[in-house]
C-alpha cells in the first residue's frame, strides 16, 4: 500500500489521478501503547493533521510515475535493458554502463551514472571488480516478517487505516488494515517471532492481537487474493559518503544506498528527499561524494528512528545511542496518547516533514491521561465530519504494512 501525502493547501492534489478520485482527509487510529499484560490499551488521538492523503496500491503508483517520466521530452527510455557492468574511463572515473537488451549487447555513455536499482543493487560488486574498496555497511535486523492479503470492501467508519504495531521489547505481534483504490482494502499482520503464511494460522494470529479490530475486519470482509508472506526485513546502509576513494561520475540513491525495514515505510519518502538533494547538487556542479553526504543527512533521522526500535529486539546489539533514542521515543508516545498537539508533531517528525527535535525533548509537552480503549473493536470514530483523523505515512510498496 502507498499513501501519498501532500499539504492541505497544495493545489496539486485536486485531481486525485492515482486513486481515481479526489484526495481525502483521512487517517490512522492505532494502539499507541499498552501495559505489560495488555490490561489497558490506548488509541491515538483523532485530530485534524492538516495533510491530505491519497491511498492506492503500489502498481498504481508505479504506473503513474512511469507514465510521467516517459512523457518528459528530455528523457530517453530503453525498454528491457539490463545493466551488466560499469564503463570505466579509468579507476577514478565512470563514463557509462554496459548491458543487454534481449540478445543485443549495448554500451551507454553518460556524464553521471545513478544507481537507483534498489535492494538488488550490484554496485558493491562492480566497484570491487575495479579494485575500489567497498563502503562499510551498517545493519539492524529485527528478524521480523509480515503477511498481507487483499479484501473486497472498505474499512468501516471514517478512518482509512486502523491497527496496532509491534514495539520492543514486549509487543511482538501487530496488524493493520487500510483502504486502497476501487473499494478494496489490504490487511497486514506482522511479528518478530514469525508471521503466518497459511490460511488457518492467519486468522488465529489476528485473533491473538490485543484488540479485536483486525480480527473483526477479517470476519467481515471477503478475501480477493492469496496470502503473501515477506521476510528478511532488516535495515542496511552503505555509508558511501564516508568512502576515502570513490569514482567520479557514479552515485547511488534510494534503496541502493539504504534499505529500511518496510514496516516503517520510509523508503519512498527518503528517496524523494534525496532526489531533491540531487537536483541541488547537480545545479551546483558538486562532486558525487558531496551529493552522497547530502543523501546521508536525509537518511540519518529515519535510520535512527527505525534502528533504535529494531535493535531493541536483539539485546546484545543495541548501542547507547539507539537505547537513548528508543527511551526518548517511548516517553513521547506515552504522552502523545492523551495529547493531540504532541501527536501531530510526532506524525510530522515521522513523516519527515519537520525536524527530529521532538523525540529528544518529551518533557516540553504536557498531556492529559489517555482514555483506555480496552480490547474492543477500535476507536470511537465520532459523528461524521466532527473530526478529520490524523494522516498515515506512505508505504514503500503494495501489499506491505502501512506507515503511521
Amino acid at each position: 500500500m502507498s499513501l501519498s501525502t501532500v499539504p492541505e493547501n497544495d493545489s496539486r492534489v485536486g485531481t486525485g489521478r492515482c486513486s481515481g478520485r479526489k484526495p481525502i482527509l483521512t487517517g490512522l487510529h492505532q494502539v499507541l501503547r499498552g501495559d505489560e499484560e495488555w490490561e489497558h490499551i490506548f488509541w491515538t488521538p483523532t485530530v485534524r493533521s492538516g495533510v491530505r492523503v491519497q491511498s492506492f496500491s503500489r502498481p498504481i503508483l508505479d504506473q503513474q510515475l512511469r507514465e510521467q517520466v516517459m512523457a518528459l521530452d528530455n528523457v530517453d527510455y530503453v525498454d528491457g535493458f539490463r545493466v551488466d557492468d560499469l564503463l570505466w574511463a579509468d579507476r577514478r572515473k565512470v563514463r557509462g554502463v554496459t548491458g543487454t537488451a534481449g540478445d543485443v549487447t549495448r554500451s551507454i555513455e553518460a556524464d553521471l551514472v545513478m544507481d537507483a536499482s534498489g535492494r538488488a543493487s550490484r554496485l558493491v560488486r562492480w566497484i570491487g571488480d575495479a579494485g575500489i574498496p567497498a563502503p562499510r555497511e551498517l545493519s539492524a535486523n529485527p528478524r521480523m516478517s509480515y503477511t498481507s492479503r487483499l479484501y473486497a470492501g472498505r474499512p468501516e467508519g471514517d478512518l482509512a487505516i486502523v491497527g496496532n504495531h509491534c514495539h520492543a521489547p514486549r509487543r511482538r505481534r501487530g496488524g493493520a488494515f487500510g483502504l486502497l483504490e476501487n473499494d478494496t482494502s489490504i490487511l497486514t499482520l506482522f511479528g518478530v517471532d514469525g508471521c503466518p503464511p497459511r490460511e488457518e494460522e492467519f486468522t488465529r494470529f489476528a485473533a491473538s492481537l490485543p484488540q479485536r479490530a483486525v480480527a473483526d475486519f477479517i470476519h467481515g470482509h471477503h478475501p480477493i487474493g492469496p496470502i503473501h508472506h515477506f521476510a528478511n526485513l532488516g535495515n542496511r546502509w552503505k555509508v558511501i559518503h564516508r568512502c576515502k576513494e570513490w569514482p567520479e561520475g557514479l552515485a547511488a540513491i534510494g534503496d541502493a544506498v539504504c534499505v529500511f525495514n518496510p514496516v516503517y515505510a520510509q523508503g519512498i519518502t527518503v528517496a524523494a528527499l534525496q532526489a531533491l538533494e540531487l537536483a541541488r547538487s547537480l545545479d551546483r556542479g558538486e562532486h558525487v561524494l558531496r551529493f552522497q553526504n547530502r543523501a546521508a543527512r536525509v537518511i540519518r533521522l529515519p535510520w535512527t528512528m527505525a534502528t533504535s526500535t529494531d535493535e531493541a529486539w536483539v539485546d546484545d546489539r543495541q548501542g547507547i545511542t539507539a537505547h537513548i533514542a528508543q527511551r526518548s521515543m517511548d516517553r513521547v508516545m506515552a504522552r502523545a496518547a492523551g495529547n493531540p498537539d504532541l501527536y501531530r508533531k510526532l506524525l510530522a517528525v515521522q513523516d519527515m516533514r519537520e525536524s527530529g527535535d521532538l523525540p529528544h525533548r518529551p518533557k516540553r509537552h504536557r498531556a492529559s491521561s489517555p482514555k483506555p480503549a480496552g480490547s474492543g473493536r477500535g476507536p470511537d470514530h465520532g459523528a461524521a465530519g466532527e473530526h478529520a483523523p490524523v494522516v498515515p505515512r506512505e508505504s514503500r510498496s503494495g501489499g506491505r504494512p502501512v506507515r503511521r
